[in-house]
């Protein structure tokens, strides 16, 4: 059975939104979190297996899962030591992979804010993390796939259209360019639990990027978006 776009687009939304829940801390709640939504989603089942990451998802799911109370505290040790300590070995900042192409952190950050205040959200300047970090802009994606969800079921295509373009302008411009790199140091340094999202992670962001590039192309050129500067799109 395929999907409709409204319906991809929400399984999107969630896929980024799950992939943005498993790089914070897994305490407790978080992880009861993640196991319910794994079993939530894995009955999607055959609606998904056209996909070309249904066999990393499907892995992604299993062990989310079975995540169990008594693994938490092992994973809470891991997630220190892999991503969140001071000898963390995968970094989940934008801004360790692009300084050295000679971008500067501040300008980094305040471009990040500035597409996310485009799309109609403030940064809070008191959040735990920056506005570089990976879970942010997976957050930030998943609410872009919600919108684009939401404007294909009102048939509002032209609002899909935004949603897309700004879909694309964020994957080529932020999460494309080093949430790969970031997602093959799971898959190197992780036990099976992390291998296991990274190897998701990875698979996941190169299909969309590719998925997004397909349906931007798809939308009628007499919606009107495609044509519009990037920068000057519009809030609705």
């Amino acid at each position: 059975m395929r999907l409709s776009r409204g319906a991809l687009a929400r399984f999107r939304r969630d896929a980024y939104a799950i992939l943005a829940s498993v790089l914070l801390c897994p305490d407790e709640a978080r992880l009861t979190h993640l196991r319910a939504e794994a079993r939530r989603l894995q009955r999607l089942g055959n609606r998904l297996t056209g996909l070309a990451i249904f066999r990393q998802w499907s892995a992604l799911l299993r062990v989310l899962g079975a995540a169990s109370r008594r693994s938490g505290e092992t994973l809470r040790t891991e997630f220190i030591d892999l991503v969140a300590g001071p000898a963390a070995s995968c970094i989940p900042f934008e801004s360790h992979y692009v300084l050295a192409a000679g971008h500067e952190m501040p300008v980094l950050n305040a471009a990040l804010e500035r597409e996310y205040a485009a799309a109609g959200l403030t940064w809070n300047p008191k959040a735990a993390d920056s506005p570089d970090h990976l879970a942010v802009e997976l957050e930030f994606m998943a609410f872009l796939c919600g919108c684009e969800g939401h404007a294909w079921e009102d048939e509002k295509l032209e609002d899909a259209g935004v949603a897309l373009v700004r879909e694309q302008r964020f994957m080529r411009q932020h999460v494309g360019r080093w949430a790969p790199a970031f997602a093959r140091g799971l898959t190197a340094n992780g036990s099976h639990f992390y291998a296991v999202i990274g190897a998701a992670l990875e698979a996941f962001i190169h299909h969309d990027r590719d998925l997004i590039d397909l349906l931007v192309r798809s939308v009628p050129a007499s919606v009107g978006v495609l044509g519009r500067p990037a920068g000057h799109l519009g809030v609705r």
